[in-house]
């Protein structure tokens, strides 16, 4: 499975360890070239030290391509940002991390218009319903460990 991660942080780095492991064929964006090159060089993944809401960078890491399209950074506009570009760019499955409880709302269904659903992994209540529906495609023992990762990271 190819599977885009946007975010070197916490979570983005523990899935980005997970994932490789578990041979996935990993890409990793995100600006910070140190913790870019410490990942790249310890785990078999592709690193891009971009933007991930650069539109050139979704298109190198071949977004078109990938199956699941996870944005982890600090900044829930960047993650919504690069999910919304991805998807444009045809990422099968996207799945953003969101701070804000009201984005997971049912009333709040802005990113289905087309059908294609975005997943949000939040940290409210509602989160468990969206970690459910991603289990099929990345494995209830990577979300299960994000979200313990999550809590651990602060986020």
């Amino acid at each position: 499975m190819k599977i885009i991660i946007a975010g070197a942080y916490a979570i983005g780095s523990y899935l980005a360890k997970l994932l490789s492991r578990n041979n996935q064929d990993i890409t990793l964006i995100d600006q910070n070239a140190e913790k870019l090159e410490k990942l790249q060089r310890d785990y078999d993944l592709l690193a891009l030290e971009q933007s991930p809401t650069s539109p050139k960078a979704l298109r190198e890491a071949n977004v078109q391509d990938c199956d699941l399209f996870i944005a982890v950074t600090p900044d829930e506009t960047a993650n919504l940002t690069c999910c919304t570009m991805a998807h444009a760019l045809g990422a099968r499955k996207t799945v953003a991390k969101i701070d804000n409880a009201e984005y997971a709302e049912p009333i709040n269904v802005v990113f289905q218009a087309d059908g294609h659903r975005q997943h949000h992994l939040s940290g409210d209540a509602g989160c468990q319903r969206h970690h459910q529906r991603t289990e099929d495609v990345v494995g209830q023992t990577a979300l299960g460990c994000a979200r313990r990762s999550a809590r651990h990271a602060g986020h």
